[in-house]
């Protein structure tokens, strides 16, 4: 497991979107820059998230749980996966 997921999500508490179809349309859009992928989410979601990436050259990382990963996402559910996106000028 990564262990420096948990200093990426406080670093982007505020840069971030949560959950696969928001991940995969932003992705698509080229505007992640790294996934934060629970270890325990189900195996079609990690094996899609994971094509994808490649297909982006998108860096992942594991977080230990979808609890976790809920809880570091300032959400009140586990969740799959976040994305953390890049920084644009404004």
């Amino acid at each position: 497991m990564d262990s420096h997921y948990r200093e990426i999500m406080e670093k982007n508490a505020g840069n971030k979107v949560v959950g696969l179809r928001e991940v995969l349309r932003r992705m698509a859009e080229g505007k992640i820059l790294l996934v934060v992928l629970a270890a325990d989410a189900e195996e079609h979601i990690k094996s899609r998230l994971k094509a994808a990436c490649t297909a982006a050259a998108v860096s992942a990382v594991n977080c230990d749980s979808m609890e976790e990963l809920g809880r570091l996402a300032g959400i009140e559910v586990p969740c799959a996966v976040v994305g953390i996106l890049r920084e644009t000028a404004g």
